[in-house]
């Protein structure tokens, strides 16, 4: 690209300092240089996370086996794994009863949410998993089978409808 001469994007000028814009001259870069820079901007907006399948380290693997009873398979046990950590630090007792705006609480392992999944809606007048036959209360999902099941059941349901299991817990 010789003699081309293109303005940084602001948050670049920004951190060179001074206010005014910086130019990137392209006919000085040599090309280890124009791939060291296109490296560093694709992993600053590429993709930032990391597929949990490729997370090495097992925190929650103490569940693994109860997981698999209640419908998980193996190849979904390590992003299960993730989410156990990320959301209860596998602990099956844990209740979030501040983070949600809503006032909705989630329980357990997976941290399902009371108020999507467990409570009256108008398409589910005894609660989604109620109608499933998971449980018979949200507070079932302390138990971290039931959790486990639970959690199948919505990653079944969105695997179905968004054709991404994970998508309940942000994956």
């Amino acid at each position: 690209m010789k003699g081309v001469v293109v303005p940084l994007p602001k948050f670049f000028s920004r951190s060179l300092g001074g206010g005014e814009t910086h130019y990137l001259d392209w006919s000085a870069m040599k090309a280890t240089k124009l791939l060291s820079l296109a490296i560093s901007i694709l992993m600053m907006f590429g993709a930032t996370t990391v597929n949990a399948a490729q997370r090495p380290v097992q925190k929650c693997a103490e569940w693994w086996a109860l997981a698999k009873q209640a419908g998980w398979h193996d190849r979904h046990l390590p992003t299960l794994d993730y989410i156990l950590w990320r959301e209860s630090r596998c602990n099956p007792k844990s209740i979030n009863k501040v983070l949600n705006r809503d006032g909705s609480w989630d329980y357990g392992l997976t941290q399902i949410n009371d108020k999507s999944w467990c409570k009256t809606t108008r398409w589910y007048p005894d609660g989604y998993l109620q109608s499933l036959e998971v449980l018979d209360y949200c507070k079932d999902l302390l138990d971290p089978y039931v959790n486990l099941k639970a959690a199948k059941s919505l990653y079944d349901y969105s695997q179905k409808i968004n054709n991404n299991g994970f998508q309940p817990w942000g994956l």
